[in-house]
């Protein structure tokens, strides 16, 4: 669930899109969930930072997945 919608917050639908294509991308190549918590999921996806340790990915890559995983939907990266 994209930030803007734990925070009750009005959202775009392509920006939300976006960060669940983010989610998607991570667990792709870090064989992981970003976030991950039988308790506390909403509070991780708020503040936990990413762990982008243990595979080494380019530069380029690494620029793409975390404008997708930006929390701030105004920052976040569009499809446009």
């Amino acid at each position: 669930m994209a930030p803007e919608i734990i925070n009750n917050q009005t959202y775009r639908g392509s920006k939300a899109d976006i960060w669940a294509l983010g989610v998607s991308t991570y667990c792709m190549i870090f064989n992981k969930l970003p976030f991950d918590s039988q308790d506390n999921l909403e509070h991780l996806i708020l503040n936990q930072e990413i762990d982008l340790t243990g595979r080494q990915i380019s530069v380029g890559l690494l620029k793409v997945l975390l404008r997708m995983l930006d929390r701030d939907p105004a920052s976040r990266q569009s499809a446009k």
